[in-house]
């Protein structure tokens, strides 16, 4: 999916959402003694059609120190879920995908 098709999935309040979501994920890498990209964002759809938006980080580091560092942003993430409503949990959940790539894969 290119940018166009990440734009259509983004309804006004979903992507207040999803910019306060990247603003969080890019505070917590900064913490992070691994040195990361920027969340680079992009649409798929699965072979059942559906869609979601996957944030993707590039981390310089080993495929088990990106494993420590998605482990790390999940329980940030859960914590930062539980100030947000039950629509956005449920948004986040339902159409939020985080991938944290190594030297050599992607988690």
């Amino acid at each position: 999916m290119d940018e166009a098709s990440v734009d259509r999935l983004l309804t006004p309040d979903l992507r207040n959402l999803l910019n306060g979501f990247l603003a969080y994920i890019q505070q917590e890498c900064e913490h992070s003694a691994t040195e990361v990209t920027r969340p680079e964002v992009n649409g798929f759809k699965g072979a059942e059609g559906a869609e979601e938006i996957v944030i993707t980080i590039q981390a310089a580091t080993s495929t088990d120190k990106a494993m420590e560092l998605w482990n790390r942003l999940g329980m940030r993430i859960e914590e930062w879920l539980r100030h947000q409503s039950e629509k956005m949990r449920r948004a986040v959940r339902e159409q939020f995908a985080v991938e944290v790539c190594g030297q050599s894969d992607c988690i």
